[in-house]
């Protein structure tokens, strides 16, 4: 007969689990940590870029003259198209340069919602006849 085995000690079981325990909790720290770290390195970089934007709103926004702009220029414009773009410039072929936003207005047949969401994106002040003088 052999002689019984030996059970192991209890306390040598824990120790090892006891060991394997912390180590895995030292590496879920450690990844938690990081991955905190890398959501306030983006929240910070998101919150630089707000500050560019904002800044950008600030400055004065590229108007376009309908006296000189071609058609390709005028369609850069919301709610004008090919078609309405090449009246204006039909329009200001036959009749001189624009003197009036309602001119544009009835050139392209805009809406007045249409106009109103052109209105600061287009300008009268410098027509071809008064760069000439």
């Amino acid at each position: 007969m052999t002689a019984p085995q030996p059970k192991p000690d209890p306390s040598d079981r824990k120790s090892r689990f006891a060991r394997a325990d912390a180590v895995a909790v030292y590496v879920l720290a450690v990844i938690f940590i990081a991955w905190v770290a890398a959501i306030a390195i983006r929240n910070h970089a998101a919150k630089d870029d707000i500050h560019v934007i904002a800044a950008e709103q600030d400055a004065e926004p590229y108007r376009i003259d309908p006296n000189r702009a071609p058609a390709a220029e005028l369609m850069l414009l919301p709610g004008i198209g090919k078609v309405r773009a090449r009246r204006i410039v039909a329009w200001r072929e036959a009749n001189g340069p624009f003197t009036r936003l309602d001119q544009i207005r009835q050139a392209a047949a805009l809406r007045a919602r249409d106009m109103e969401n052109i209105r600061n994106l287009i300008t009268l002040d410098a027509s071809p006849a008064q760069e000439e003088r």
